[in-house]
């Protein structure tokens, strides 16, 4: 649905489909934050992009550790909501989007959003949250896949969450047989008699890697 700004967005030349919102919180003392806000909004208008000001950061920041708590709400519903995360080089960064979005957006009626949440000279991270109706039969396949397409279009299978039982049975492919052993050797050593939270960190005493 439009909201009370399209018009206004839209004679500016930021069409609907075309356009994209960077929300930012600059911490720090005031002479501080005000420097930096200054220079972004600079760097924004060199790009073509213009500030919204505080509005829409004020907003997401209202509900913003409210809004994740409607997955169980909708899950009454039969609507499951997930999220997987990538991090990924900015050379790279277009190629992956794209892959991933085109195998989740394959299934009809399903939603596919994405958005970045740390940036670095070398590159970023992109969330992949999708949403659909399905049952449990159909949702573990469907989450394998989007965990076969971030490997094939280059991306890292964690960000700064960490890697676990989940996203194991892809760590073989994705780092490669030798720097596995070399975890499994330093397990080994550091954890002899396999007790040190069995089968969780990458669950290298636990699950098989995914050929």
């Amino acid at each position: 649905m439009p909201s009370f700004v399209d018009p206004f967005l839209i004679r500016r030349g930021f069409k609907p489909m075309q356009r994209c919102l960077s929300l930012g919180n600059v911490e720090g003392d005031a002479d501080y934050t005000r420097l930096v806000a200054r220079k972004i909004k600079a760097i924004a208008r060199q790009h073509g992009a213009m500030s919204l000001g505080t509005y829409a950061a004020k907003k997401w920041e209202h509900t913003r550790y409210a809004e994740p708590y409607m997955r169980e709400d909708l899950n009454d519903y039969g609507i499951l909501i997930d999220t997987l995360e990538a991090g990924v080089s900015w050379d790279n960064l277009h190629r992956l989007h794209q892959g991933v979005r085109a195998f989740v957006k394959s299934r009809p009626a399903t939603m596919c959003m994405t958005h970045a949440s740390h940036f670095y000279p070398q590159g970023t991270n992109l969330y992949f949250i999708f949403i659909a109706k399905m049952d449990l039969g159909e949702y573990v396949p469907f989450q394998a896949g989007i965990i076969d397409a971030i490997v094939k279009h280059g991306g890292t299978l964690s960000h700064h969450h960490g890697v676990g039982r989940l996203l194991a049975p892809w760590m073989e492919q994705h780092l490669g047989a030798e720097q596995m052993a070399v975890l499994r050797a330093l397990k080994r050593h550091f954890d002899p008699n396999g007790i040190m939270n069995p089968g969780g960190q990458l669950a290298l005493d636990e699950i098989p890697a995914r050929r």
